[in-house]
């Protein structure tokens, strides 16, 4: 202990601070360059529309320039935190060794130069005085509390440059030259193992109110902020709470690791798990290259399991107009094209109410939908796990957004409209103000008021041979056991009925077939305000 102690006295923690400045400089400098190149090179030359080999193999060189970016950035970070860290713990570690032999001293107690204390000695008369004993059996209870508070404060320094030098042995430089298609999964192992070896394993709060994670991330400083982005983009990914901008940016790291790291898992569902990813990725990228397509943001993303995405089509934090389409059953990350394409068709229609950007449309899959109709879709469980996981998302729309003019829509498909009859019927409700149901086959209520909203803000579209509704009628159009069962396109339920001129069957209801009252061109309407241009059934 002796060296350690003297060490720890006399220590100047002005060189880890500098040396943290500079991991941080280096990491936000490459962080801010691999933004600069996707904005203003990759991402200029993808919306020019130039294609073909030569544009692939160039995007292919571009794409790995800004890998190697991210790479320095997450890494620089992590070192950087590290760092940070240990600065932490030892200086707090100091601090409680200069108290304790400060204490020490100040009580006539001497530490001597490798931190061992003694008492003070009685002389040979004061040893047969039993008031003096008293204080000496006094003086020795102390002792060992001192001597027990310097080893401790010891033990604590050396625990974190031991933690220190572990989090760093697992920082591997090389990934920067490493192959591409390992690189971002070491990465994301290597910040694992930082985060491992420091004991930060939930750093990142998760709070039920979005509120909440919006009040934590706006008391962070920027260059925290940085920080949170380049290590734990999955956490940061999917608060809901934090702007759409930043979950974007995050979840985008967050998908380039996880296919790393699918590439690299052999077994069936490593495979499967690669597929949806990389159909997710292209369809990303094939959307930066639209100049003329709306501003795609990648707001969610987890890929276990069935996997679950959540993609805005517009952003929502700007918007006037936000539309959150649920999907039901047989929705998973692998098949969501279709989805997407319903909400990119939806922002579409909706540009000729307004301006471009005035409306947002979300493919929201953040709940695990039914896999089969026969099997799970009658179950009321999965709308009961997935409903106050959309009401926290559709409260994050208000939480998130710049302040201007809002109106919210919710829009529940198939299986979906059960989750959102399920939120909206419990507590508070939804924080919407339109509820949009298309071949619903009930929501869990009797009538559209106990959906906890105006019932003239609910709206029901059930297009001719939809077999849903009256199959699914008995299971979900009951609010209690005694209810008489209705879907929300009965006459009884209270919603209004929407036409659905052109649409046939329980998939056309967002076919851009140019009837202005069909379902697609209606739907546009109510989410928008347009309630005049809403075509409704007699």
């Amino acid at each position: 202990m002796a060296s350690s102690y003297a060490l720890l006295m006399k220590q100047n923690f002005g060189d880890l601070e500098a040396a943290a400045a500079s991991w941080r400089k280096l990491g936000e400098g490459s962080g801010d360059a691999q933004s600069r190149h996707r904005g203003q090179v990759s991402g200029a030359l993808r919306r020019s529309g130039w294609a073909g080999d030569d544009a692939n193999a160039a995007y292919g060189k571009l794409e790995r320039a800004e890998e190697q970016l991210g790479i320095v950035n997450a890494e620089a970070m992590a070192i950087a935190v590290t760092i940070d860290t240990v600065h932490q713990r030892m200086s707090a570690a100091q601090q409680e060794l200069r108290a304790a032999v400060s204490e020490a001293e100040g009580n006539n107690y001497r530490v001597d130069d490798d931190g061992w204390v003694t008492g003070p000695q009685l002389d040979p008369v004061e040893r047969h005085d039993p008031d003096a004993q008293e204080i000496n059996r006094q003086q020795n209870a102390r002792l060992g509390e001192f001597r027990q508070r310097i080893e401790e404060a010891v033990r604590k320094a050396e625990q974190a440059s031991a933690d220190g030098a572990a989090s760093l042995g697992q920082l591997n430089g090389d990934v920067v030259n490493a192959d591409s298609a390992k690189a971002q999964a070491e990465v994301a192992n290597d910040v694992a193992g930082m985060r491992s070896s420091l004991g930060l394993a939930s750093v990142v709060p998760n709070h039920d109110n979005p509120a909440d994670n919006a009040k934590w991330w706006n008391s962070l400083t920027q260059a925290q902020q940085r920080e949170y982005l380049a290590l734990y983009p999955a956490e940061v990914g999917n608060r809901n709470g934090i702007p759409s901008h930043v979950r974007d940016v995050a979840n985008r790291a967050q998908l380039e690791q996880q296919l790393d790291l699918a590439r690299n898992d052999t077994s069936e569902d490593g495979r499967k798990r690669l597929g949806a990813l990389q159909k997710l990725r292209d369809r990303l990228e094939s959307e930066d290259r639209d100049p003329k397509g709306p501003e795609v943001l990648l707001l969610g993303l987890d890929p276990k399991d069935d996997g679950q995405a959540i993609v805005a089509f517009g952003n929502p934090d700007t918007a006037k107009n936000t539309a959150v389409y649920i999907p039901g059953t047989t929705a998973e990350l692998d098949g969501i094209g279709g989805d997407l394409n319903r909400m990119k068709d939806l922002q579409a229609a909706s540009d000729q109410y307004g301006k471009p950007g005035d409306t947002a449309t979300i493919m929201w899959l953040g709940y695990d939908a039914p896999d089969s109709v026969v099997k799970d879709a009658p179950f009321d469980n999965y709308a009961e796990d997935g409903a106050p996981k959309l009401d926290r998302y559709v409260d994050s729309l208000g939480v998130t957004h710049d302040g201007g003019p809002r109106h919210t829509s919710v829009i529940g498909h198939s299986y979906g409209s059960v989750v959102v009859g399920e939120a909206a019927k419990n507590g508070n409700g939804l924080a919407a103000d339109e509820i949009i149901v298309a071949g619903s086959p009930g929501m869990h209520v009797q009538h559209a008021k106990d959906l906890n909203i105006d019932p003239k803000h609910v709206w029901a579209a059930e297009a001719d041979g939809d077999p849903v509704p009256n199959l699914g009628v008995l299971k979900h159009g009951r609010g209690g056991w005694f209810d008489f069962p209705n879907t929300p396109t009965s006459d009884d339920f209270g919603a209004n009925r929407i036409t659905t001129d052109g649409n046939h069957g329980h998939s056309e209801y967002w076919n851009n077939n140019g009837k202005p009252h069909s379902a697609l061109g209606n739907q546009a309407a109510i989410i928008t305000g347009n309630y005049d241009k809403v075509g409704l059934e007699n």
